[in-house]
């Protein structure tokens, strides 16, 4: 689980990134106040998050339905969600992946897979920059085969990232008998390297009750 740290004042022009690099370990804050008189709040809604951190560390301390923040900078290595509810905000966590408006990146450099029956899983605001042939098909695979086994009934949501570079399938599901929720594929923008996979497509989806597919940029 998280300790929780909401209405605190964490100094003057605190930032959710400035109050970032003043924790450590899995601190979830809902709000906190801008003012030395503590009298107005800003809100940060889940854990907080710097580059740097092992945020699989992170995922595995969470508890279901947390939601865990990444402040802007770059998180190497795979990530496993197994057996959990959990979303995952970046920096331009709201922000079209196709918006000239979104600022400093939340950057994943690895592979995500998820996991486990009956979850809802969200990725927001993210930028993946894996530019590597993927061994287990897609950069962010929901395939299935940790503990928790395939994703029956599971509802995953990537929206609002960008995947550059890529040479092979950006989000990957497992073409088995168990079935999907609902696989929400939404404004992301996707662009693939020189080098890429023939074989290789945005968005590899199986077996799902229902696709949502919508507003993706795709070159």
């Amino acid at each position: 689980g998280s300790l929780a740290a909401s209405n605190n004042y964490w100094g003057e022009n605190a930032t959710p990134e400035s109050i970032a690099q003043m924790i450590k370990g899995n601190v979830s804050i809902g709000t906190y106040y801008t003012n030395e008189a503590m009298t107005e709040t800003a809100t940060i809604g889940g854990i907080l998050v710097t580059s740097g951190t092992d945020l699989q560390g992170v995922i595995d301390k969470a508890s279901n339905g947390d939601t865990i923040i990444l402040t802007p900078g770059t998180y190497d290595g795979n990530i496993t969600i197994d057996g959990k509810s959990i979303t995952i905000l970046g920096a331009n966590a709201g922000v079209s992946g196709t918006s000239d408006n979104r600022g400093t990146e939340s950057v994943i450099d690895g592979q995500v897979f998820v996991s486990g029956k009956n979850l809802n899983v969200v990725i927001d605001g993210i930028k993946f920059v894996y530019d590597e042939t993927t061994t287990a098909a897609g950069v962010i695979n929901a395939a299935g085969g940790h503990a928790n086994g395939n994703a029956e009934n599971t509802n995953l949501t990537v929206q609002n990232c960008i995947a550059d570079g890529l040479k092979d399938t950006f989000v990957y599901t497992n073409g088995s008998t168990e079935r999907f929720g609902t696989l929400s594929m939404i404004n992301n923008k996707v662009i693939y390297g020189d080098n890429a996979n023939h074989v290789a497509s945005a968005f590899n989806l199986w077996t799902a009750s229902k696709h949502v597919i919508t507003g993706n940029y795709v070159e």
